[in-house]
């Protein structure tokens, strides 16, 4: 006997960054205010952890490099795994705004982000990464 785990989607969880380290989140893109998450369930609450790890990630990848960080947003949805245990199967993270200079700063920062990213190595899900 098979058990079936129902697809189900969570977020999407925005998080702002001034480029000096300063984090805003929200539910909403045109409703980033807070200086904490929202109030949320455990899966959506590790996703703001995931985009403010990843956030933090980047001005610190950005530092050794002298990439003067603009604000930049990120964004983060998550799917649950479609077998057990219950968890978050797949998250996406994508990083809105040119926080770099250029596109290919960015991508290399970006990168040295993941790798350095607490939050999202420590998860046993897949993760996607991009720059939108």
């Amino acid at each position: 006997m098979s058990i079936k785990v129902k697809l189900k989607t969570y977020g999407p969880a925005f998080i702002r960054c001034d480029g000096a380290g300063e984090l805003s989140f929200g539910n909403e893109e045109s409703n980033i205010r807070s200086q904490s998450p929202p109030l949320c369930s455990p899966a959506e609450l590790l996703l703001y952890a995931t985009g403010a790890c990843i956030a933090k990630s980047i001005l610190v990848a950005a530092k050794p490099k002298k990439v003067s960080v603009q604000p930049f947003t990120v964004v983060v949805s998550g799917e649950s795994a479609t077998d057990l245990p219950i968890r978050v199967g797949t998250v996406n993270i994508a990083v809105d705004g040119s926080f770099a200079e250029d596109l290919e700063q960015a991508a290399s920062v970006l990168k040295a982000a993941k790798a350095i990213c607490t939050v999202s190595n420590t998860l046993n899900a897949q993760m996607h990464l991009s720059l939108r």
